[in-house]
């Protein structure tokens, strides 16, 4: 049986009372960022349409079918708790306002910076190259999911083991609002052609306490794929490793087609002077 009751008479499923019930609803749910229960949620709207249209009844249905919708548009996600919960993906403040505009195209050159500069020191990277080749125009590259949107190949020496050392490692790139599950699946389909594969997620209302972002670290474990979150990729304090990337073993095919078909000519005499 469902958490919120079942006595509320069906009244009318026009366009008028559809726009009423999402626009009470969304005034209902916190600004902030914190969660409402389904059923409070009802509720309060239940208690708003009293008040302003005594007369009104509002059906579940009208209510679950508003409540899917906004979560389908991306305003509202689900989040935990008995009889299930919602919350707003973004605050309705001005301070978060220029986020939702912010395009992945728009994060690249900060990520990109952020990885030569930081990044490379924290994993005790010297020699590299980078390239983003998120920028690549029409070259093919061999299908879907074939084009990560920061490339960096790393070159390393062991005391141990003869020769240089090769890790070719990719990085993809989502914002707040256009990350989802698939975005594992496109990093991790890099695996084919790197050594280790991350997901970087731009989070500036802080981490979701949802299922799907629940999820979505499983299936990084599950794959072997690394997580990296930020707030502000400029304030260190601000990135998180959520998940370390597994050292995968690509076809050495497989990288060395990778590296001729995405890296800049320039790129690869480096990468080839580095590995004298």
């Amino acid at each position: 049986m469902n958490t919120i009751d079942q006595n509320i008479n069906l009244d009318s499923h026009s366009k008028e009372s559809d726009q009423k019930i999402r626009t009470i609803m969304l005034k209902t749910v916190p600004t902030d960022g914190e969660s409402i229960g389904n059923k409070a949620l009802l509720q309060g709207i239940v208690a708003s349409l009293k008040k302003e249209i005594p007369e009104y009844n509002l059906h579940p249905d009208d209510f679950w079918k508003i409540r899917n919708q906004l979560i389908e548009e991306g305003i509202l996600a689900k989040a935990r708790g008995k009889g299930g919960s919602v919350f707003r993906l973004h605050s309705l403040t001005k301070k978060n306002l220029p986020a939702l505009k912010v395009k992945e195209s728009d994060l690249y050159k900060s990520f990109f910076n952020y990885i030569e500069s930081t990044w490379v020191k924290l994993n005790d990277i010297k020699h590299f190259v980078s390239e983003m080749t998120a920028c690549q125009g029409k070259r093919k590259t061999g299908g879907k999911w074939t084009r990560p949107d920061i490339a960096l190949v790393a070159v390393n020496t062991y005391a141990y083991i003869p020769g240089k050392t090769i890790d070719l490692i990719t990085f993809e790139l989502k914002t707040h609002a256009n990350y989802g599950i698939e975005s594992v699946f496109e990093a991790a389909a890099h695996s084919q052609f790197a050594h280790k594969s991350y997901l970087a997620i731009s989070l500036p209302d802080g981490i979701p306490n949802t299922d799907e972002f629940d999820r979505i670290e499983k299936e990084c474990k599950r794959f072997g794929i690394g997580l990296l979150i930020f707030d502000d990729i400029n304030d260190l304090e601000s990135t998180e490793i959520r998940i370390e990337a597994d050292r995968k073993s690509p076809d050495p095919n497989d990288t060395n087609g990778f590296i001729t078909s995405q890296f800049q000519k320039d790129n690869q005499h480096k990468i080839l002077e580095i590995l004298k």
